[in-house]
């Protein structure tokens, strides 16, 4: 463990639909596999957000994390990101204080606008508001799980005197979280997540810069945690690694290419990349044996040494990687990198392999 420096390892999820399984069995699958994960001492679990598509099978993430809830005593849970413009911020103000008591307070509240235009096109939302009404219910929710009341008169949502009942374990409200934007985040002092560990150094700087902001979040969170994801594969051998990895990553293409992504540019985001591209660019994939994988927590320890918290949360489980062989990933992980960073040592698992 690096002295002085906060250094915690997640796992994020776009929970996607595989082939030759029932929903089902996937729903009993993935909260075994999350099972595994408390037992190896990972600290948090976040879900994505995603509709009528394949890349996600949690298009209500509330729920799943519900019941995840009571299938762990541990593992923090949460999402990255609950897509704000598609909720009622009153509705949504009482999901998160319902999860975080049914948690124990271990919820960690992902958010944001959401990259899929379609998906505000279903919900009757105007793509073109997405970001004025993402900040709308935002304010929002933060005025409702701090005072325990959701009044308010906006541009989108008129709100009469509305006291909350249920208000969260964690106070004033649990830890709030933003994928991929680091301006946003770092302005506010929103835990992040994203692929590079320059966006991470960026992130402090910014954090830096508005130290002094009244639009600060979190003030229960002594120490934001920053850090990124890649999809995972780890082999004990590299050509297993990357056999796996090959297989499984034109599967999660046509996932993520199910429904269209518009980009900041204005266009659509492509689909079916070439494995081999993807992986050269070296910020979403990370294919190899547990050592190289140590080597890169490494190099990203040592870039950003003088940053006060790094937080490392991979996608175990992605195309069609069964459970068994995502298991083998998480395990190889928790094996042998965690121990060089974390304080708590390596519980013994005892899984039970499912159908995969």
């Amino acid at each position: 463990m690096r002295s002085g420096k906060l250094i915690r390892f997640g796992i994020w999820d776009h929970f996607e639909r595989r082939p030759g399984l029932s929903v089902h069995e996937q729903y009993q699958q993935k909260i075994a596999l999350l099972q595994e994960a408390e037992r190896l001492n990972f600290y948090a679990y976040h879900l994505a957000e995603h509709h009528l598509s394949p890349l996600d099978l949690a298009p209500s993430p509330a729920i799943f994390l519900a019941a995840l809830a009571q299938a762990t005593q541990r593992l923090h849970i949460g999402t990255m990101v609950h897509i704000l413009p598609l909720y009622h911020p009153v509705r949504l103000a009482q999901e998160i204080a319902m999860l975080d008591n049914l948690s124990g307070g271990r919820l960690e509240v992902g958010v944001g606008r959401g990259i899929r235009s379609i998906e505000h096109a279903w919900f009757g939302i105007d793509p073109d508001e997405a970001r004025q009404r993402h900040d709308e219910v935002l304010q929002i929710l933060i005025q409702a799980l701090t005072t325990g009341n959701a009044a308010h008169k906006g541009r989108f949502y008129s709100i009469p005197d509305a006291p909350l009942d249920l208000l969260p374990l964690q106070k004033p409200y649990p830890p709030l979280w933003y994928a991929g934007g680091v301006e946003f985040a770092g302005a506010h002092r929103l835990n992040f997540l994203s692929r590079t560990p320059d966006d991470v150094d960026r992130y402090w700087t910014l954090l830096d810069e508005h130290r002094e902001s009244t639009d600060l979040l979190n003030p229960n969170v002594p120490a934001p945690l920053a850090g990124i994801t890649k999809h995972v594969v780890i082999r004990a051998s590299m050509e297993e690694a990357m056999s796996l990895a090959r297989r499984a990553w034109p599967v999660f293409q046509r996932n993520w290419g199910a429904t269209p992504v518009r980009m900041s540019t204005g266009g659509t985001a492509r689909a079916n990349e070439d494995f081999d591209a993807v992986l050269a660019e070296n910020t979403r994939l990370l294919i190899g044996t547990p050592r190289m994988v140590a080597d890169f927590v490494g190099q990203c320890l040592q870039r950003l040494a003088d940053r006060p918290s790094f937080y490392f949360a991979p996608a175990f489980q992605w195309g069609d990687l069964t459970f068994d062989e995502s298991l083998e990933s998480m395990r190889l992980f928790a094996e042998v990198v965690m121990p060089d960073y974390a304080p708590a040592a390596v519980a013994s698992t005892s899984a039970t392999p499912r159908q995969s």
